[in-house]
């Protein structure tokens, strides 16, 4: 009983914030027609005003809104690259608040591309490792093997939680201290999209909280 509720408890600590961010940028990513811009147009204004001529704007995959600071390249998703609604301005800000964070040479900008990567590769390692490990356990006839192996897997498991972690402070301050200041100085937005805007913007961060979280199901990665 108690093992069942442990597991269920851990599956709703691991789902629910993704479920939230989600439920959150498909609440505010409705067409507006008092929002006079979409998501590449307020992306791009943004970057004649902070003079980032380097930087340019591309259509993602829907759900892969990011800056590449290789390419120096927004990448915003479809809903929010052509749609005039608030989650389209507040993420084309947020990651125009990235293209600021590179251009000022951030502490730790540079390296959380090599964090996403190094994540990767442990959570890849672990759900591996995790699928091996009752093969190891049945071939070696030895239980103790097994559960070494479960534990090595639970440790890269661990390990991805802890290094996309690290980008916590990049994605806050992306969120609060650029794109945040960015809608309020435009005083573009009411007091009531504002507070809509500060909801889209937690959501644009603790997206790598889900992400951390999600590593820990192993078997809802091994696709990727």
């Amino acid at each position: 009983m108690i093992p069942a509720l442990l597991a269920i408890t851990f599956l709703a600590l691991s789902t629910l914030p993704g479920l939230w961010v989600r439920w959150t940028l498909a609440r505010y990513n409705k067409p507006r027609k008092e929002i006079q811009y979409n998501g590449e147009e307020f992306a791009n204004a943004l970057i004649a005003k902070f003079r980032l001529h380097q930087v340019t704007v591309e259509a993602a995959p829907e759900g892969g809104d990011h800056y590449d600071p290789s390419d120096k390249v927004v990448r915003l998703s479809p809903s929010n690259m052509n749609t005039n609604s608030l989650t389209a301005i507040a993420i084309a800000a947020h990651e125009v608040g990235h293209a600021l964070q590179d251009a000022t040479h951030y502490p730790g900008f540079a390296m959380s591309g090599k964090v996403r990567v190094a994540a990767y590769h442990c959570r890849k390692m672990g759900t591996w490792v995790f699928v091996l490990a009752p093969v190891v356990a049945l071939i070696s006839k030895n239980p103790i093997i097994g559960f070494i192996t479960a534990g090595i897997a639970l440790l890269s498991y661990l390990l991805s939680s802890a290094v996309q972690l690290f980008n916590l402070p990049i994605e806050f301050d992306a969120s609060f201290k650029r794109a945040l200041p960015i809608l309020e100085d435009c005083q573009y937005l009411n007091d009531h999209d504002l507070k809509a805007a500060r909801k889209i913007l937690k959501a644009a961060a603790i997206t790598y909280v889900a992400g951390a979280l999600l590593s820990m199901l192993p078997l809802g990665r091994m696709r990727r």
